[in-house]
């Protein structure tokens, strides 16, 4: 079970993911419910630095799964 300030009600969680869904270089939580998933936004500024990569695979590798 899953409660919190940011939740008026009792979820029942079954998965949960951590990354920036917002492309601003903090790190977001996402839960995954039985019912709703909930994006919980962190907004919090700070001078953390960040890098994106894109990986591009060969044709056989779009992917690029297993890059180094």
């Amino acid at each position: 079970m899953w409660r919190g300030p940011a939740s008026p009600k009792t979820l029942q969680a079954v998965g949960v993911a951590f990354g920036d869904f917002d492309n601003d270089g903090d790190v977001d939580i996402l839960i995954m419910n039985m019912n709703e998933p909930v994006l919980l936004r962190n907004d919090v500024s700070g001078g953390g630095r960040w890098l994106k990569v894109k990986l591009i695979g060969t044709k056989s590798n779009a992917r690029a799964i297993g890059a180094v």
